[in-house]
């Protein structure tokens, strides 16, 4: 941003710019702890691409249906995952096939939260939805089981005299982040189409 830009505005811009800097570094966060990167490129692997996630045993591609998420809940429970530390993750899409399944006596198989501020379930177990994870994954995993790691929390710092000659203030951010497994079996994951 240029230094006139901070002078001159009806705003105080470094509020707002922190602001932006606050949201878009926990946005890049979140989508780096769930589909991440490679070993390769240095970022967090993130849980859906993780070595040998646990697959749930049906074709990849298989439709979502009620039979798929009691096969998964079946096989947590065959892996010793307790039912108190499982999530579900989903993108919105496959969250919203999910809402329309229905049991044989038409009631929705996600169950909404009575109270406000509850969570809503999936088969009792409570469900997180981003658009981080791709409609082709379904994720029901351990979160005691999975680490967040901070090597290095988010420092900003600003670069008064690298574009000095522009009259311009960079701004250079450094988090180092990384979310390993700490349990083989933690994440079962099924590929859906």
């Amino acid at each position: 941003m240029s230094n006139e830009l901070v002078r001159q505005s009806v705003v105080n811009v470094e509020s707002a710019f922190s602001t932006k800097l606050v949201n878009d570094v926990s946005k890049f966060l979140d989508a780096a702890l769930w589909k991440g990167g490679t070993a390769v490129t240095g970022s967090p692997i993130g849980m859906v691409n993780f070595a040998n996630n646990v697959n749930a045993g049906t074709v990849a591609g298989t439709a979502v249906s009620a039979n798929t998420l009691y096969d998964m809940h079946e096989l947590a429970m065959e892996k010793n995952l307790a039912d108190d530390s499982l999530r579900w993750a989903m993108s919105p899409g496959t969250f919203t096939r999910i809402r329309k399944l229905t049991y044989n006596y038409g009631a929705r198989i996600p169950r909404p939260a009575l109270s406000e501020g509850a969570p809503g379930t999936l088969l009792g177990l409570p469900y997180q939805v981003t658009n981080n994870i791709t409609d082709s994954h379904l994720l029901l995993f351990d979160r005691s089981q999975v680490a967040v790691g901070m090597d290095q929390r988010a420092s900003i710092t600003l670069l008064t005299e690298t574009y000095g000659a522009s009259d311009e203030v960079g701004v250079r951010v450094i988090a180092r982040y990384d979310t390993p497994k700490m349990n083989a079996d933690a994440v079962i994951q099924q590929h859906i189409s």
